[in-house]
């Protein structure tokens, strides 16, 4: 950004007036899919029980 003559907090203030003008991330910052390892996490996530699930221990 230095390049640019900018600093983080431009940069910031200028992304954040494009999500407010569009209604959400510009095109192009949205982030593609997900990879494959992340996908697999979330599917073995909602396939393990929750914590209201477990059996309550006796004290």
């Amino acid at each position: 950004m230095a390049e640019v003559g900018l600093m983080l907090s431009d940069a910031v203030r200028i992304l954040l007036a494009r999500v407010a003008r569009e209604g959400g991330l510009p095109a192009g910052a949205r982030g593609g899919p997900a990879p494959r390892s992340a996908r697999r996490s979330r599917t073995i996530a909602r396939q393990l029980p929750t914590p209201t699930s477990w059996p309550r221990c006796a004290n």
